[in-house]
């Protein structure tokens, strides 16, 4: 049973410049992929409720997340549960007028700091990218014609080759994965002494990082982008997971779910005992060695938005960031089989065409 805590779409059908709708940032491919193959439990994070039949946490782009929803997370690692991150410093919102960026300092940051996971307010570019449809108006016999021409766009980082771990059975059969809008991660090698890390997705060397919130690219007069590359490339890490013991960032502190409990009783005072609500206040300071924590530098490249702009530009399904979220939940539940039939069919082979005689 895989928990899933994601942002509802806003319903608005109208499409933008970039073809898809506003404020289209559902998770509605993930989930129903994901639905082929697991029981997946939707709820909302900041009720601090996971499922009690959940084996593994999905959480994408947790902007909005309460301190209710942060002890949800918390609790579950400590009970040694895996649990999988997609969100950076950053809240992207790409409309049918702009393309927009905001620093978001929310405490899941913090917690991730706290269990040695940081990232910095600044986004990774890369020189191996996949391209960006950018909307042209040019003049045609006195008429304004808007196209969609692809240009370079360094933010859509293409993940593949060295930047695929060969030695994770979630990372050495894929081809590909996009990364967009995606915040390098910095391992505290002293918290994490005593826990196993394992590096999953990086960039290439290509790579640098920029603190720009100015994400359109402006296409010059001779056609080429106006995102010049920076300074200090280098390989930046986009994806990690850390598996062991982890301390508990509510350790020696009252639980936030303390205030439910006290309004709760009030209520079943009149109840029979049968009745009575289960007490939330503990708090699980640490976990068992069998806790992994899985980090993805991005809290959109698993949105509908970005898999239909990067299906758009490949000309087909995009795969790749699908796949690997299946994989790490194989990985995670140890299902090696299963991972390699996935693996093995990523791409659709045809046969060759055989005479009667050969059938």
């Amino acid at each position: 049973t895989l928990a899933l805590a994601v942002p509802s779409p806003a319903a608005n059908p109208y499409m933008g410049q970039y073809g898809m709708p506003d404020d289209s940032k559902g998770f509605e491919i993930l989930s129903t992929q994901l639905e082929d193959n697991l029981n997946v439990r939707k709820f909302d994070l900041n009720q601090a409720q996971v499922p009690e039949a959940a084996d593994i946490l999905l959480v994408a782009a947790p902007d909005q997340l309460n301190q209710k929803g942060l002890f949800a997370i918390d609790q579950f690692l400590m009970k040694g549960g895996t649990v999988l991150l997609a969100t950076s410093p950053y809240q992207v919102k790409l409309s049918s007028e702009s393309l927009t960026a905001s620093v978001q300092k929310g405490l899941l940051l913090d917690w991730l700091k706290f269990q040695g996971l940081s990232m910095s307010e600044k986004m990774v570019l890369d020189s191996r990218n996949q391209p960006f449809p950018l909307p042209i108006s040019r003049n045609v016999g006195g008429f304004s014609v808007r196209e969609m021409r692809m240009v370079p766009y360094p933010y859509f980082v293409d993940v593949r080759e060295q930047g695929l771990n060969p030695d994770l059975p979630v990372t050495m059969a894929l081809n590909r994965v996009m990364i967009n809008w995606s915040s390098p991660i910095e391992v505290d090698t002293e918290k994490t002494a005593s826990q196993k890390v394992d590096w999953l997705l990086k960039s290439s060397p290509q790579a640098w990082v920029s603190e720009d919130l100015n994400l359109i690219p402006q296409l010059e007069v001779v056609g080429r982008t106006g995102l010049a590359p920076g300074k200090d490339h280098g390989e930046q890490l986009l994806a990690v997971a850390v598996t062991g013991r982890f301390d508990s960032y509510f350790k020696g502190e009252s639980s936030p779910l303390l205030e439910q409990d006290q309004t709760q009783d009030e209520a079943d005072k009149n109840k029979p005992d049968q009745a009575k609500s289960q007490k939330l206040g503990s708090v699980i300071d640490r976990s068992p060695e069998s806790a992994r924590l899985i980090l993805f530098a991005s809290g959109d490249f698993l949105s509908d938005q970005t898999l239909q702009l990067a299906s758009s530009v490949a000309g087909q399904e995009e795969l790749g960031a699908l796949q690997l979220i299946e994989n790490t939940l194989d990985w995670s539940l140890e299902d090696d089989g299963l991972l390699s039939i996935r693996s093995r069919g990523q791409y659709a082979r045809t046969l060759v065409p055989l005479s009667r005689e050969t059938q």
